[in-house]
């Protein structure tokens, strides 16, 4: 992928597919999705949950979908991803 580890200044070693996440507005939504790649599914999640105005979701290499706290309130059911 594209996504560079500004910590090492070479491509993220992670176990996150794809991100999405939803913002006040486009730059913090893509700011913080890749930073939720860069970290890995499990301080990328937690990440996302210290901001109280980010929902995201995490889709992993191994097809899990992690779901942010904040996200709950964007779906329409509990059961759309499952």
């Amino acid at each position: 992928h594209h996504i560079i580890d500004p910590r090492t200044g070479h491509p993220a070693i992670t176990d996150v597919l794809s991100a999405t996440v939803i913002a006040p507005n486009v730059m913090d939504a893509e700011t913080h999705a890749k930073t939720a790649i860069i970290l890995g599914s499990t301080d990328g999640l937690t990440w996302l949950d210290t901001h109280p105005d980010i929902a995201g979701l995490l889709v992993l290499n191994d097809g899990r979908v992690l779901l942010s706290q904040q996200v709950n309130q964007y779906l329409w059911s509990q059961n759309v991803i499952g």
